[in-house]
């Protein structure tokens, strides 16, 4: 039993990890698309100068608490879990709606508009 709890509990980290490695990212390309039109304001050498420390500072920052934050949404998950009678069940459904609310924000991001959902638009 602890050989398989340890096992899901390697996949939620695992799961946590990417999901925030997507978000930093989502984070970039949104500030990459914002940056583009500071030019207007500023010469483009200072605009690159700004957005590339924007972004060391930001992966510098978040790299430094990932390890802190994947423990921490491990036990609170893990403490879930214990409550609900599902709790793996839970915990894939929980990853899965994270990872889809990821799939709308980068669709949006990448092509200007929300994603049409089957059934509803």
């Amino acid at each position: 039993m602890a050989k398989n709890s340890s096992m899901t509990q390697r996949s939620i980290r695992f799961l946590f990890r990417v999901l925030t490695i997507l978000t930093i990212d989502l984070l970039v390309s949104f500030i990459n698309s914002q940056i583009v039109f500071l030019d207007l304001f500023w010469n483009k050498t200072t605009v690159t100068l700004v957005g590339m420390a924007f972004v060391v500072l930001l992966f510098y920052f978040l790299m430094e608490y990932i390890d802190h934050w994947t423990t921490a949404v491990l036990k609170f998950t893990v403490g879930v879990g214990r409550m609900v009678r599902f709790k793996k069940t839970a915990i894939i459904l929980i990853m899965a709606a994270l990872f889809y609310i990821q799939y709308l924000c980068y669709y949006r991001l990448w092509f200007g508009r929300w994603p049409a959902i089957p059934g509803y638009l």
